[in-house]
């Protein structure tokens, strides 16, 4: 070894050092702990389709916020305006029971478009929370008795349990009227 320096070059050198270890591995770290949440939310995607098929087909029965109250997440039903959410969902009344679904998709916020909206420190955070908090949107058709419609359903996880976080049903048809039965029962006058 050479002779040291007067200036403490090599003391700096050493600092800088054990700091860029140190971010190494907190990138690193950050990486495969979002990575394992990403992969969670992954192997989950089939359990939170049918929950929000689910609770849609539950809805669509009566068309009463009271029948899916057991899934809504607690700030959600802690802060839901009752009279004003259901006469919004009294005009979707006509559109009839669930039958079946279409198109069924389910997207988190761990994607790369995501990363590219981080654009300030507030929208980083927002992103960062919804993928922590295990955020997920299944959307769908849903071909009603009487009708179709767009539906879009977020989960959020809660005490490990994915909760309703937020619910939008959009009409793509207008509600046909309900068939007319042509066949009567029969009467038996035996």
């Amino acid at each position: 070894m050479g002779p040291r320096n007067q200036d403490g070059t090599d003391m700096i050198r050493s600092i800088f050092s054990i700091l860029g270890v140190l971010f190494a591995a907190i990138i690193v770290f950050s990486a495969s702990f979002f990575g394992s949440v990403a992969l969670d939310i992954d192997r989950q995607s089939p359990s939170n389709q049918t929950l929000a098929v689910k609770i849609t087909r539950e809805l669509s029965l009566r068309w009463s916020l009271l029948d899916i109250e057991p899934y809504y997440a607690k700030s959600i039903a802690s802060n839901r305006s009752f009279p004003e959410a259901q006469r919004s969902l009294d005009a979707l009344k006509g559109l009839g029971p669930l039958r079946d679904v279409n198109d069924v998709s389910h997207r988190s916020r761990w994607t790369k478009e995501a990363m590219f909206q981080m654009t300030s420190p507030a929208r980083a955070a927002a992103i960062i929370s919804e993928i922590l908090s295990k955020t997920v949107t299944v959307t769908f058709v849903g071909n009603f008795a009487t009708g179709r419609a767009r539906v879009t359903v977020e989960l959020r996880s809660e005490n490990g349990a994915m909760r309703l976080w937020h619910l939008q049903i959009d009409s793509i048809d207008r509600p046909r009227p309900a068939p007319i039965r042509t066949t009567y029962p029969k009467i038996s006058h035996a």
